[in-house]
């Protein structure tokens, strides 16, 4: 028994190792039931494809989080002072790897839809699902390898495949954070209160994906560096990771929306003296966390000092249709001639002056893009 209890401080590089990993995934899942709470709760208009998605992650998520208990109270509880069970894998252990590459891949397949609904583009959404697919399929091999090679200080021969995993799984992070924070910021408009949505949905896609990232890179360097088990402190976590980053990005319609509801934008001095004009906000809704289908604008009313009709100030009026993250800009025109179409009122004549202001709008079908 002697000999039995001096061997136990080895099991902080084993067993240890595993606990603090289940638990990190225990209590990162708790923020996954949260965020699937408030998503249902508040979003529920969102297209049927995207509750399904968001119900299937829930789930999966779920299954992982039971099999990490079962695994955890089988060397704990059910082999408990059984050293040599310790010193390897059982089934429900080698399930997590692929559990973690389903979660991971369903997750970067929609922030790859998300890349090209911003961008427009089909390379990098291409890019991003090839990564993610490697990364799958590297995790799929990563769980026969746990059953063919059951012992912990045994893994490094399956060593290539669990580095095409993690480094895909890292890489594809990369490429998804790097596309998203590149089109937020082309996306800006030199108005304050939109700049500052940007800047938020830039820090929380930055945030998200810092995580999800670096879990997986120290978690491949340490798995490299040594034969115990503690790569599993990050490895374990991994899936409550990405499925809190999704949720995360679908719920900052909440948050963000409500701070973009009532806001005032004054102009520069010297801007507004250059102009000839004021400018303050009138309505503003960049986002709206359920409802109707109606359009969400940000409107900014602007008057000239010297001339002013109808609370609209007339002048030239540029098409502005660059704005990349799927919101269209739209002029003081085309909102003047919607307002009063069919009332007799003569359309504005676009050739005789020279300031415009536009009109943000984002309709409810693309709020997922950002």
């Amino acid at each position: 028994m002697a000999d039995l209890m001096t061997r136990f401080p080895a099991m902080d590089l084993s067993l240890g190792c595993m606990y603090i990993g289940v638990m990190i995934n225990v209590w990162l899942y708790g923020f996954s039931i949260v965020q699937a709470y408030i998503y249902y709760v508040h979003f529920k208009t969102d297209k049927p494809f995207m509750r399904y998605f968001v119900l299937f992650l829930v789930v999966t998520d779920t299954i992982n989080a039971v099999f990490d208990q079962v695994f955890m109270y089988q060397y704990l509880v059910s082999n408990f002072g059984n050293l040599t069970y310790a010193a390897k894998s059982n089934r429900s252990f080698a399930a997590d790897p692929v559990m973690t590459g389903i979660i991971a891949f369903s997750t970067q397949l929609f922030f790859a839809w998300r890349v090209y609904k911003l961008m427009h583009s089909k390379i990098m959404p291409a890019l991003i699902s090839v990564g993610a697919l490697f990364s799958l399929l590297s995790a799929i091999g990563t769980t026969i390898g746990v059953e063919i090679i059951l012992y912990f200080n045994e893994f490094h021969k399956f060593q290539v495949v669990v580095i095409l995993w993690l480094g895909f799984a890292a890489l594809t992070d990369v490429l998804i954070t790097g596309s998203l924070v590149f089109t937020l910021n082309k996306s800006r408009t030199g108005f304050a209160a939109t700049d500052d949505v940007i800047t938020k949905l830039i820090r929380m896609t930055l945030q998200t994906g810092a995580f999800t990232t670096l879990f997986a890179t120290i978690d491949l360097i340490l798995f490299l560096a040594s034969t115990s088990t503690l790569h599993l402190v990050f490895n374990l976590p991994l899936a409550k990771l990405y499925v809190n980053s999704l949720l995360s990005t679908l719920n900052a319609r909440v948050t963000i929306g409500s701070e973009a509801q009532q806001y005032t934008m004054e102009g520069s001095l010297s801007d507004n003296a250059r102009r000839g004009m004021s400018t303050h906000t009138k309505r503003s809704n960049f986002f709206r966390s359920g409802g109707n289908n109606q359009p969400t604008t940000i409107r900014t009313q602007a008057s000239h000092h010297d001339h002013v009709e109808h609370g609209l100030a007339l002048g030239k009026y540029n098409s502005q249709d660059n704005f990349e993250t799927g919101i269209h800009i739209k002029t003081i025109e085309e909102t003047f001639e919607e307002r009063h179409e069919g009332d007799g009122m003569p359309a504005f004549d676009s050739s005789s002056h020279n300031d415009s202001l536009p009109v943000l709008e984002k309709s409810r079908g693309d709020q997922d893009s950002l």
